[in-house]
């Protein structure tokens, strides 16, 4: 009876890591499994600023705008009142009593009177009836030009007030517009810092869960590290061995020479 080859046989582990490298290993694995279904503390601080002091003077104002009692808002709405006031002739009519009637009868009175007189002193007609309707002559050309100066002067007032108005309206009808997107992006980024200062608790709860563990990240490490290597002892010649047992004793040690048996262990 013939003899054949015995398969090969597990011999041990060989170690692949020293001492202190496996006693670290060893510390990482029972850290990494100590964390597994926990989260860990939350941070207990704050990271989100609240409103600045200039923010909070600009928001107190706003309220103050929107509800109508804002800095200057009582005299800049009195003034817009005023201005749309019916016209009032009153102040241009003094205007033209003390700018032009005064002067303009001063000197008709002084100059232009005893000139007229003059030119009929000559023919000693100064107080005649012709020198007379030459006087009250000049006495209505003055009326008609003063009645002018004041019919101009009222009617550039009058244009320059409905100017006024005009302006004034405007100005009106925008303030609740302009206050109103005023209040809404000022109310928008207070609502963005709102958002902000809630988004804490969330992150808090985020850190806290068992799937969020920071320290879970390092697992990999635990789980790729290989500590020890299989030992495989060829088999070698048994006379005894022959007929099927023989057959495989030679296929299990050619395999085990193979670079597949070297991935495989």
């Amino acid at each position: 009876m013939s003899g054949g080859m015995t398969p090969p046989q597990l011999a041990g582990n060989a170690p692949l890591l020293t001492k202190g490298q496996r006693g670290l290993l060893d510390s990482l694995t029972s850290l990494m499994g100590g964390q597994l279904g926990k989260g860990v503390e939350a941070y207990p601080g704050t990271y989100t600023p609240g409103q600045s002091p200039i923010q909070d003077l600009t928001f107190d104002n706003i309220m103050s705008l929107m509800s109508g009692k804002g800095p200057l808002q009582e005299q800049i709405f009195g003034g817009l009142s005023d201005q749309m006031k019916p016209f009032d002739p009153a102040s241009t009519q003094e205007w033209w009593k003390g700018g032009v009637v005064g002067p303009m009868t001063e000197t008709w009175k002084k100059d232009i009177v005893p000139g007229i007189l003059e030119s009929f002193a000559g023919a000693d007609a100064a107080g005649s009836g012709p020198a007379m309707k030459a006087v009250s002559e000049s006495g209505r050309r003055l009326n008609t030009d003063m009645g002018g100066m004041l019919a101009s002067a009222l009617y550039s007032a009058e244009n320059a007030d409905a100017a006024r108005k005009m302006q004034a309206y405007g100005m009106g009808s925008q303030l609740p517009i302009n206050l109103a997107s005023l209040g809404l992006g000022s109310g928008a980024m207070e609502r963005t810092i709102t958002g902000e200062q809630m988004q804490e608790p969330y992150k808090d709860w985020m850190t806290s869960q068992p799937w969020a563990n920071p320290w879970l990240q390092q697992l990999g490490t635990s789980l790729n590290t290989k500590a020890f290597s299989p030992m495989i002892q060829p088999g070698g010649y048994d006379p005894g061995m022959s007929g099927l047992w023989g057959i495989f004793g030679n296929l299990a040690s050619a395999f085990m020479k193979s670079p597949m048996s070297a991935d495989l262990f």
